[in-house]
């Protein structure tokens, strides 16, 4: 399983900025960004300026993450949750 996660990325920051918004545990092997930001699109609202998801990155893979993705993680300061969570199961118990 995989670690998945939302960042809020201000790259035109000196320097960028990459603020972790939510992490998403036990992501399945084959579950690519992609899939795992339209699940997220039933659930949550990112965005700034009115523009929905505008600067939010959705991505799996802590290994590859910016290094203060990583620090989020590590902090236990951010909101986590479980990939079931995302499931259409799920949203009809809601």
């Amino acid at each position: 399983m995989k670690t998945g996660y939302v960042y809020h990325s201000l790259p035109d920051c000196t320097p960028p900025q990459h603020t972790p918004q939510l992490f998403i545990t036990d992501v399945p092997p084959d579950v690519s960004a992609d899939q795992l930001r339209g699940l997220l699109l039933a659930r949550y609202t990112f965005g700034e300026a009115e523009q929905p998801w505008a600067g939010y990155i959705v991505d799996v893979g802590l290994e590859k993450s910016p290094v203060e993705v990583q620090q989020g993680w590590q902090s236990g300061k951010v909101e986590t949750i479980s990939y079931t969570d995302l499931s259409p199961e799920s949203a009809d118990e809601s």
